[in-house]
């Protein structure tokens, strides 16, 4: 899910790895996306979204914060 929302804000994944309690995404950001409405974006939407696989998740929420590291492509190796 997260893929999709942010290759439609023009931020192909390359990669995602979950952790117990956040995320690491390595992706190739855009330029005309901030990270903050990147990462606002990606959070709002796919938390709405697992709220509505089921009750169990309607106390979901991600941490209030976010790191934003840049490498250069011959670094993504």
């Amino acid at each position: 899910y997260i893929t999709g929302v942010a290759f439609s804000l023009g931020c192909p994944t390359i990669k995602i790895n979950g952790m117990n309690d956040h995320i690491h995404i390595l992706l190739q950001m855009s330029r005309t996306v901030a990270a903050s409405e990147l990462v606002s974006k990606l959070k709002s939407s796919s938390s709405r979204w697992l709220k509505s696989k089921g009750s169990e998740y309607q106390d979901f929420s991600w941490q209030s914060g976010f790191a934003v590291f840049s490498i250069s492509r011959p670094s993504l190796e």
